[in-house]
């Protein structure tokens, strides 16, 4: 599972692209494409998943590279990430979390989910785990 060190690293990393991300999102909502979009984020030098469609990399202040991919919770279903029995949780998490942007952080073959505010909000919110 990723660590709260690379969850913290990630958090610091997109905040000077919320802007960017936020209207991603957004995109894939009002195309209704999904109401439930999703930032896959990995460590480019390490692994180049398949998921999505590919948004940006990012360089990371400790010297990494952070990939971000834009899925949906329905792709992450129809691949087996996330299991049928997880989405109504997943929806619920997604609803409670209005002001966010959603994160699949993947690393070392495994991943969680965690929610950053969108630009202009105060905090940030990790999920549950799912």
């Amino acid at each position: 599972m990723p660590t709260t060190t690379e969850w913290i690293q990630l958090q610091d990393d997109v905040r000077p692209h919320l802007q960017l991300l936020s209207e991603a999102a957004d995109t894939v909502i009002e195309q209704e494409v999904s109401n439930y979009p999703v930032f896959v984020a990995y460590f480019a030098e390490e692994q180049d998943l398949e998921v999505g469609l590919p948004v940006t990399q990012i360089s990371s202040s400790r010297g990494r590279v952070w990939a971000l991919r834009i899925t949906t919770l329905e792709e992450l279903v129809s691949r087996q990430v996330v299991l049928r029995e997880k989405v109504d949780n997943f929806r619920q998490v997604y609803r409670n979390t209005p002001d966010s942007i959603c994160f699949l952080i993947w690393t070392d073959g495994e991943a969680r989910f965690g929610f950053v505010q969108r630009a202009g909000q105060p905090s940030t919110e990790e999920a549950e785990e799912l």
